[in-house]
């Protein structure tokens, strides 16, 4: 385990604990590298050439991404922004992102018990909380999967203790967090949940993950639209197969788009 120099990181909440206690809070495995600050824990991991796996754990990210090149940064270090570096040749690439999405919720529901708000998995990648139907309404993490170099950087992050006015305005009725749920937890041991869990969802084999990963679908029933080059198609997710297609109901019928190529977008007049 290393850790970075603490200056400069914003005060802990209570249930974080010193940056110091980190390390026990995570757990003795996987190995830990405990950055006070960094960008961003995909670029922080990058590069590594040690034995994996390994964790990067940050206390504040302040230039993170997710898919697509968005955004994903949690300047007052209210979150969980965790990457595991995996060795390719132990995982199956193409369903890490589904594996990661179960871990998260194993890792949510380990930490807080019957505390745990109705979460979902929302394709192709975002942790959702979701209604009595089942369909996600707030996003409360995200997924990103990457390449360098023989390793898979499996990097995920999770709001847990901001409030609603953390958010930037437009985010404000889209997302959520673990203490807006009533549900916060010391980020320390969620994220070392949540990195033995990515471990052993990596591991299993992907009939195992696609099948866990259908149960927790929260987009099934939802009007979407999708991109696929240059055709968009948009209607009601009526299925998902989701390393193969999705298929909605429009109103020409059923159609399909392709998993490896589709975009998700809102609806037009949204």
């Amino acid at each position: 385990m290393s850790t970075d120099d603490p200056r400069g990181v914003p005060a802990m909440n209570r249930l974080d604990g010193r940056l110091s206690t980190w390390p026990a809070s995570f757990g003795a495995a996987p190995p830990l590298r405990l950055l006070a600050q960094a960008r961003s824990t995909q670029d922080a991991a990058r590069g590594w050439r040690g034995p994996t796996p390994l964790a990067v754990l940050a206390a504040r990210q302040t230039a993170g991404r997710g898919r697509l090149g968005r955004r994903w940064a949690d300047d007052q270090g209210l979150g969980v922004a965790l990457t595991l570096v995996l060795s390719d040749v132990d995982v199956d690439a193409r369903s890490l992102s589904l594996a990661c999405g179960i871990a998260a919720l194993d890792a949510i529901g380990c930490v807080l018990g019957r505390r745990m708000p109705p979460l979902g998995l929302r394709w192709p990648n975002d942790l959702m909380l979701v209604d009595a139907s089942g369909r996600g309404v707030r996003k409360l993490g995200g997924v990103l999967i990457e390449r360098s170099e023989g390793r898979v950087l499996a990097g995920i992050g999770i709001n847990v203790h901001q409030q609603p006015t953390d958010f930037p305005p437009p985010l404000r009725d889209l997302a959520t967090s673990l203490a807006c749920l009533h549900a916060a937890c010391s980020r320390p041991r969620l994220a070392g949940a949540l990195a033995r869990a990515v471990i052993d969802w990596s591991r299993r084999p992907r009939e195992e993950i696609v099948e866990r990963w259908k149960r927790h679908d929260a987009l099934r029933g939802a009007s979407t639209a999708f991109e696929s080059g240059a055709a968009r198609i948009e209607g009601v997710v009526e299925r998902i197969e989701p390393l193969e297609f999705i298929e909605l109901r429009t109103s020409g019928g059923l159609e399909r788009v392709s998993a490896a190529t589709a975009v998700r977008s809102e609806p037009r007049g949204r």
